[in-house]
């Protein structure tokens, strides 16, 4: 994956791969652009490619329900939504065994 950044800005982060991209010690994939005469690079590591698409992947899916996502924001913000740990365990172990499989 390559990112090309054609202006720089003062936005906050607002991508899954921008908030998980670790620093640039670590350069998996580069994106260069040439903003006001300098050049710019971008590195995005192997796991924040993985991520992006992840995410990119479950927006795309069918089947989404809308209206329990909205009710889990809501607790979100009120502070009330809790999740059982041997619930949360078990989605864990499930989403590893099908990444590595």
């Amino acid at each position: 994956m390559s990112n090309i950044v054609s202006s720089v800005s003062s936005r906050p982060v607002r991508d899954v791969a921008e908030a998980a991209a670790p620093p640039a010690s670590a350069p998996a994939s580069q994106g260069v652009a040439e903003a006001g005469g300098e050049i710019e690079t971008v590195n995005i590591s192997q796991n924040a490619q993985n991520i992006a698409s992840l995410f990119e992947a479950a927006q795309q899916a069918e089947g989404v329900d809308e209206v329990a996502i909205k009710k889990i924001k809501d607790k979100l913000a009120a502070g009330s939504y809790n999740v059982s740990t041997h619930d949360l365990a078990r989605a864990i172990i499930s989403v590893l065994k099908e990444m590595n499989s």
